[in-house]
């Protein structure tokens, strides 16, 4: 998400996870964006990276993986409420936005931790089932 931007607004503003900008980045517009989502995006790759590391603890990991789950899609609702608010704040609000790959990137994270908790919970299951016939 760092990479590249969220939005672009009338080909002038451009939306990134510091703040919101110029296209060229010369000069930061701190009256669109109130909230900059780089402590949350920082927060949630952390909170991702403590999940893997925990590998040993399962339960943890599917509880982790809740939580990390609840954050993702507080960030994608942040995201559109920001372009919302962006665009509520412009002069001309009838310019299109263009909307960055880094606004798809939290729904791609969705997916995959979704499918990270089902996996972690069918090895659960497995070592459970295991520990039966022992």
């Amino acid at each position: 998400m760092f990479a590249f931007p969220i939005a672009e607004f009338n080909a002038k503003y451009l939306l990134d996870v510091t703040g919101a900008f110029l296209l060229d980045r010369s000069q930061t517009i701190d009256t669109l964006l109130p909230f900059p989502m780089y402590y949350i995006v920082v927060s949630l790759a952390g909170l991702l990276l403590f999940c893997i590391l925990q590998y040993r603890n399962r339960k943890q990991q599917i509880t982790l993986c809740w939580l990390s789950y609840l954050l993702i899609l507080g960030l994608v609702v942040l995201l559109y409420l920001s372009v919302d608010h962006i665009v509520a704040n412009l002069q001309d609000a009838t310019a299109p936005v263009a909307y960055g790959v880094s606004t798809y990137l939290p729904v791609v994270a969705l997916v995959f931790v979704f499918l990270a908790k089902r996996a972690i919970k069918k090895d659960e299951l497995l070592v459970s089932s295991q520990d039966r016939l022992r």
